[in-house]
């Protein structure tokens, strides 16, 4: 079933007074004046208040705007847009960020085009004239792209489109993929690409369903057609039929704001085997190599993540962690035999705390707090988070200072589009730093990798799509380059520092690799309350065991080796109906073990895996 739904750390330096950026004529930053169809600059009256100025590639100036705070979007005073012969296109007042007075647009002989009259924001009146004068129908100023039939017909067209890849469904690989598009002034669907998806397998396919959309009216601004973008998610899913053969429809239902989870279980996928990060190194001393290995559980999301560390070629050290998630899908933890992280959710299940400890003299000491706060929603969809990241000086002391305070704007897609650092190594900056991002349109194989540091692993790398370009206040900082597979993965990335030296290559690699079996619980005597479940699973140290639907009295606890049935352990406890238990099976062999919880209701089973 095919389901579419629409959507429409170095130290810190000072503010530049001015910054000059460029763009295509799709408004997508470039990093340089090579192919730019205008070139923005933006004058900074302090650290918030600017000017901003774009220019025509002949170097006419084609609008001018002023701030009150350029982080936050609002306006202040007179926007004005000019045509390329020089005539105003179109003047508007703004107070405190809203329209305030008369707006007036013109055509390119300087004839009156549109007037409108705003309070706060809010239009009181509007007219619209010919370009002999006369008053015409009036019509909205902005108008989205419409597709021949409405939205529904845009659905069912993408569906018919799709085909599922044959070798996708071979390996039952399913998941939501979201695809972006340009609709260009003619109308025409243009500039794919995909910038999220559960494997590589769909998305050609995806991209291909799309580029075969018909010819949409464009959107409009002021009464001209304008370039706008638009993402889709197109879900493939697998369901079977009577005769055990796999159906495969199309259906325009509306896409859930949650995705479900995709359901690998016994699958063959793509995924990022392992990675090799060199740091270069001076005096031609040999290279600090990272070398990090990945498995992954049945659900396709990542299970363990060992790193090796390596120095002058001599092996350093070796840590393994798991990850642990709880039954909504969400990481509850990554956990190791010293360290740990815990993450921590909102109602709205986002992520707001991330804290890390480290194993002490038998206890665990909280080193690290990362507490991430939405401070803002502006009107075209980004978001600002603060995201304040506390530490202690010494691992043997356990009071947490703020170590720093930064800004970050994230895109609709969850990218970061800028970061303002206000505080850093404990102490408060005279004037904030500013960082600007750019991406390429590659699906980064590092996503979901490494969510421990949000500040820095969570966005900075570990987005959607690569990092190709990092600026502090308007001078390059950090430079990527990438080679990339057949598929669209990067197998390398040279990165580069603000004088364009290289200081790291980083090498991926890629694998076919066959998912475990779902471990999914057997219950026994199963009624409407009763569940067992047994985590972390795989283990290698402790477990807990949450049973209910018990009833009340003496529950047995057993755990038996798979193969043999031979009994391992066995403990009794007295419950009123439910349990919670903990289990040692640090001195076990590793491989498969049965779970039983035998109660006076009731007999719950689980399988375990000890690695």
């Amino acid at each position: 079933m095919i389901v579419v739904g629409v959507s429409a750390q170095s130290v810190p330096a000072t503010t530049p007074e001015r910054k000059i950026e460029y763009y295509d004529r799709y408004g997508a930053r470039l990093p340089s004046a090579l192919g730019a169809d205008h070139r923005v600059e933006t004058i900074y009256q302090d650290s918030v208040a600017a000017t901003v100025r774009a220019y025509y590639s002949s170097g006419k100036l084609k609008s001018s705007k002023q701030y009150a705070n350029l982080r936050r979007s609002v306006l202040e005073g007179v926007y004005s847009q000019w045509y390329e012969n020089g005539q105003v296109k179109r003047q508007e007042t703004y107070l405190a960020g809203r329209l305030q007075g008369e707006l007036r647009s013109y055509y390119p002989d300087g004839t009156l085009k549109r007037r409108e009259r705003y309070e706060t924001g809010t239009r009181k009146t509007g007219e619209c004239f010919a370009p002999d004068g006369k008053v015409v129908a009036y019509k909205e100023n902005d108008l989205q792209p419409t597709y021949p039939g409405g939205n529904e017909k845009m659905q069912q067209d993408i569906s018919r489109n799709t085909r599922y890849p044959r070798e996708a469904l071979r390996q039952q690989v399913s998941g939501k993929v979201f695809v972006s598009f340009l609709i260009d002034a003619d109308g025409v669907v243009t500039d794919v690409f995909v910038v999220h998806s559960p494997s590589p397998l769909l998305n050609n396919a995806s991209v291909q369903a799309v580029k075969h959309l018909g010819k949409f009216t464009p959107g409009q601004q002021d009464g001209e057609a304008v370039h706008t973008w638009m993402t889709v998610p197109i879900t493939f899913a697998i369901s079977t039929g009577q005769n055990g053969a796999a159906l495969l429809s199309a259906s325009a239902a509306p896409s859930k704001t949650q995705p479900e989870l995709p359901k690998y279980s016994g699958a063959s996928v793509y995924r990022l085997a392992s990675f090799r990060d060199s740091m270069h190194q001076s005096s031609g001393k040999a290279p600090v190599v990272y070398l990090h290995y990945f498995t992954y559980d049945s659900l396709g999301r990542p299970r363990t993540h060992q790193l090796n560390y390596l120095n002058s070629g001599k092996l350093m050290s070796v840590s393994k962690m798991q990850y642990v998630y709880g039954k909504n899908g969400q990481l509850q933890s990554k956990i190791d035999k010293r360290t740990k992280y815990l993450y921590f959710y909102n109602q709205n299940a986002q992520l707001i705390k991330i804290e890390f400890y480290i194993l002490t003299q038998q206890q665990w000491l909280l080193c690290e707090r990362t507490v991430i706060n939405e401070k803002e929603s502006l009107k075209n969809g980004k978001k600002v988070y603060s995201v304040v990241l506390e530490k202690t000086e010494r691992p043997d002391k356990e009071t947490l200072r703020s170590y720093s305070l930064t800004d970050f704007t994230l895109l609709p897609s969850g990218l970061i589009e800028k970061s303002i650092v206000y505080r850093y190594n404990y102490a408060d900056l005279k004037v904030p730093t500013v960082y600007a991002y750019s991406y390429d349109r590659k699906i980064n194989p590092l996503k979901d990798l490494f969510i421990q540091r949000w500040y820095h692993h969570g966005i900075e790398e570990e987005g959607l799509l690569n990092l190709v370009e990092k600026k502090q206040n308007d001078k390059p900082f950090r430079t990527n380059i990438y080679t990339y597979n057949n598929l669209g993965f990067p197998t390398k990335s040279i990165n580069k520092n603000g004088v364009l030296q290289p200081y790291r290559t980083t090498t991926y690699t890629y694998a076919q690799i066959t998912l475990p079996k779902e471990k999914a619980a057997l219950k026994l005597g199963e009624g409407a309350g009763n569940s067992v479940s047994v985590f972390p699973n795989p283990a290698s140290t402790n477990v807990t065991i949450q049973a209910t639907g018990l009833g009340k009295g003496s529950v047995s606890v057993q755990l038996y080796t798979a193969a043999t049935g031979q009994l391992q352990r066995n403990a009794t406890y007295q419950v009123a109906d439910k349990l919670e238990a903990s289990l040692s099976v640090k001195e076990l062999p590793a491989g498969v073990y049965v779970v039983k919880v035998v109660g006076p209701a009731t007999t719950l089973e689980s399988k375990l895996l000890v690695e």
